[in-house]
């Protein structure tokens, strides 16, 4: 994972990567710190974005363009999903870091709960897809 600072002088734009973080690491490997240095600032909206190598995620997930929310994220025994302007049934995955698929649902209301006890704590990647015409969103989930 890389955090990113994101860019668009205005919400017709596309977001576009304007920096990165710098990482450092403590003395003990395992803290780790970063910074964004820039020199100029430009009016526009600015967002802090991870760029996710894990399965194969190479774009940036664009938060306005996410179509669902995920609550409570981190999470524990459940997480709340709602759809934002729900017209049809969706499919909901689950994947681990490795891509398996942990879960799979059919989601026919605007808003769900899932319960999320059985899965390990870690992170995992939420793709909701609208098998009507192929819409793909995706989110990432952390579980404690």
């Amino acid at each position: 994972n890389q955090v990113v600072l994101l860019y668009r002088a205005n919400p017709s734009e596309k977001w576009r990567r304007l920096a990165e973080v710098n990482n450092n690491t403590f003395p003990n490997n395992t803290d780790k710190y970063g910074f964004i240095e820039l020199s100029n600032f430009a009016f526009g909206e600015y967002v802090l974005g991870v760029s996710d190598s894990v399965l194969s995620m190479n774009e940036i997930i664009d938060p306005s363009t996410t179509a669902f929310t995920v609550f409570p994220n981190p999470a524990e025994d459940y997480i709340n999903i709602r759809i934002d302007n729900y017209q049809q049934a969706m499919v909901l995955s689950i994947l681990d870091l490795n891509g398996k698929e942990v879960l799979n649902e059919i989601i026919t209301v605007k808003e769900k709960q899932i319960n999320t006890k059985t899965l390990p704590s870690g992170v995992y990647l939420i793709r909701l897809n609208n098998p009507e015409n192929g819409n793909s969103y995706k989110q990432k989930l952390i579980i404690r």
